[in-house]
């Protein structure tokens, strides 16, 4: 018997363990193709996700703007930040209740809605509490 490396010894193992279990990779897989319906899935949710990620992870921006306003503490300015992620987490479970009873098209145009006229009102204001609920 001769004297077998670390690697020999490993790919012995290994090659013991397929043989046990009886596993067996898989060498012909096949995709369904969705066509130009999946693409614009894939887009629909590429634009969703920077609307409302990016309006999430830019308020350094609405920060900075709000404490040169002085409309409040720095501790209020960034609940106004704060409170936005934290709601948006916590009603994913509603939402996600309502698209399935509902629909998932009708959910995500009533969220559309909200979250635009969210935006547009949160210009017509420039008092905390308001922002808080437009943001």
């Amino acid at each position: 018997m001769s004297p077998q490396t670390d690697a020999e010894a490993t790919n012995v193992v290994a090659e013991d363990l397929v043989a046990i279990d009886g596993y067996n990779e898989p060498t012909n897989m096949e995709f369904p193709d969705g066509g130009r319906q999946a693409w614009i899935v894939v887009a629909g949710s590429f634009v969703a996700h920077f609307v409302v990620y990016g309006a999430v992870y830019s308020f350094g921006i609405y920060n900075s703007y709000y404490n040169n306003l002085q409309i409040g503490s720095a501790f209020q300015v960034a609940m106004i930040g704060s409170v936005g992620p934290g709601v948006l987490d916590g009603i994913g479970i509603l939402s996600g209740f309502l698209a399935e009873r509902f629909g998932y098209q009708p959910m995500i145009f009533i969220g559309s809605i909200i979250l635009s006229l969210g935006l547009l009102l949160s210009s017509f204001t420039i008092t905390i509490p308001y922002l808080i609920l437009t943001q």
